[in-house]
């Protein structure tokens, strides 16, 4: 995806990702995070974990989340502590055959939070301006 304001392109920053096809989900939150530090930050890209409601409402309540989006099926938010670069925990609780489940998931947060309006706010400019290819 690339953004460009009036013409003139925006360089984003290139987030090393790590193409597993179908990465291993950790069963706890302490897994994940002993692997990421395992890995040395490095290649964590996708990382995933099945969570419990506590470990969830913890994370929710330690630092103010960054983009808590609720629905009526799944609700998510960024720890706002970054991991490295643009790398954050993504918490989500969704509905799955009227269960709840609980997920930790390293993302690349600018990825998963540019959309247009969070683009116009963060460069300041109107989103008339704004051409999104992708």
């Amino acid at each position: 995806m690339t953004y460009s304001i009036k013409n003139k392109p925006v360089k984003e920053k290139k987030v090393f990702e790590a193409e597993n096809k179908s990465p291993k989900t950790f069963s706890t939150f302490r897994q994940l995070n002993n692997e990421v530090e395992k890995r040395g930050y490095d290649n964590i890209y996708g990382l995933k974990a099945e969570i419990s409601a506590k470990d969830y409402d913890y994370f929710l309540g330690v630092l103010p989340p960054m983009k808590w989006e609720q629905g009526e099926k799944e609700s998510h938010f960024y720890l706002s502590e970054f991991l490295t670069g643009n790398l954050t925990y993504k918490f989500t609780q969704k509905e799955v055959n009227g269960k709840t489940k609980y997920y930790a998931e390293v993302v690349d947060f600018r990825k998963e939070a540019e959309d247009k309006e969070y683009f116009r706010e963060r460069y300041d400019v109107e989103k008339e301006d704004i051409k999104m290819e992708i």
